[in-house]
């Protein structure tokens, strides 16, 4: 009875107790209650802390001729009749050869964010942000003389935080 107690507990100890088998004990304890990493954590962790690899341009193509267009000019990406297309500070509009997904996972999400299905704007390209029905937000993209633009409801509250940062 006694062994089987040892095996499924840390120990019992009857007096007088061994310095032995209170060390075993001991041993026992710490190998069961040692902490354990969150290893996910911790890899989350040194993601954040790495820098983060960007694109600087991207290379359009119009025509037989070919443009590069700084990633500093450009004020968003967005869908339209199943294109993606971004849109520079100089009010031009350009093809691009990457889907959103893509293109979300190379540029600095520190100065772009999705804000819907559609679009991916820029921080420094927003003029202003009206309070719209349904929890919804209304962005105003400097330039922009196309459909307005919404923030998703689904990303309202990250959006906000990442304004708010």
């Amino acid at each position: 009875m006694l062994r089987a107690f040892k095996v499924n507990s840390i120990d019992y100890l009857l007096k007088p107790i061994s310095p032995e088998e209170l060390e075993q004990a001991l041993t026992k304890y710490n190998t069961l209650h040692r902490p354990r990493t969150d290893y996910s954590r911790l890899e989350a962790i040194i993601n954040q802390l790495q820098p983060v690899k960007t694109k600087e341009r991207f290379l359009i193509k119009i025509g037989e001729h070919y443009r590069s267009v700084a990633i500093a000019d450009v004020l968003c990406f967005y869908i339209r009749e199943r294109n993606v297309f971004l849109f520079t500070k100089q009010g031009k509009h350009y093809p691009a050869d990457d889907s959103l997904d893509k293109i979300e996972s190379v540029i600095n999400p520190r100065q772009f964010f999705r804000i819907n299905r559609h679009f991916i704007i820029r921080f420094e390209g927003i003029c202003d942000i009206l309070a719209y029905s349904s929890n919804r937000l209304k962005v105003t993209l400097s330039g922009w003389k196309e459909e307005e633009i919404f923030v998703s409801r689904e990303r309202v509250t990250n959006f906000k935080k990442w304004m708010d940062r």
